[in-house]
């Protein structure tokens, strides 16, 4: 499976997470976030049930 690293958590990352979720794409532990607002990441790991950092290293 893919893993996807997105660098900014604004509203276009947020439709292609729920995108790629809602269709089998990507699974939440593959998907990573960064941004200069945390709060805004943590309500994506909220919303979505992202688990981490995406396994990236």
């Amino acid at each position: 499976m893919a893993k996807v690293h997105f660098i900014g958590a604004g509203q276009m990352t947020e439709a292609i997470i729920r995108a790629s979720l809602s269709n089998g794409t990507l699974r939440a532990d593959a998907i990573s976030l960064e941004d200069i607002d945390s709060a805004r990441i943590e309500a994506l790991h909220s919303r979505y049930r992202l688990s981490g950092d995406g396994g990236l290293r």
